[in-house]
């Protein structure tokens, strides 16, 4: 039997209230930091992390004098390991919150970024980040909820 709908990506609503009220409180918290961290939060499935790492090889390339660090789903931890110019991994589930997404409890994240790119959120991207020093934040939000009303309405339509 031919499924029609892969009700996985019915889960991309849960992401976009948490976009923003994540970026909403590190806007208000926002802090003055100066560490020369970066922090790329991209919690998500392996080929929606293979379409962005050209993005993310490019802007390692565009800051050779930052640190920068990954937050990642679980099964995409070793291999984000592998990029060449990233500092650390972090892993947090995604959320799919797949069998395989079992986040490593043991790994703190840093107290402070001077900077978070939020790609993809997640309720542990949430706590993880919630209570960490921000100077700033750049997000999609705004394309990515453009993004999930159309896959949505693509999905109830029965249109590609």
């Amino acid at each position: 039997m031919k499924k029609t709908i892969n009700f996985d990506y019915l889960s991309l609503w849960k992401e976009v209230p948490l976009f923003f009220l994540l970026a909403i409180i590190l806007k208000i918290k926002k802090t003055k930091v100066h560490n020369q961290k970066i922090l790329i939060v991209n919690p998500c499935l392996m080929g929606e992390f293979a379409a962005s790492l050209p993005a993310i090889t490019d802007f390692i390339r565009r800051n050779k004098d930052k640190k920068i660090d990954l937050m990642v789903s679980p099964p995409l931890k070793l291999l984000a390991e592998k990029i060449i110019g990233i500092n650390y991994v972090y892993s947090v589930e995604s959320v799919y919150k797949r069998f395989s997404e079992r986040p490593n409890q043991n790994s703190r994240i840093a107290s402070g970024y001077e900077e978070v790119i939020l790609l993809r959120v997640s309720t542990g991207v949430f706590k993880s980040l919630k209570n960490v020093a921000v100077g700033r934040v750049k997000t999609g939000a705004w394309a990515f909820t453009r993004y999930a009303l159309h896959l949505n309405i693509n999905l109830i339509v029965g249109h590609p």
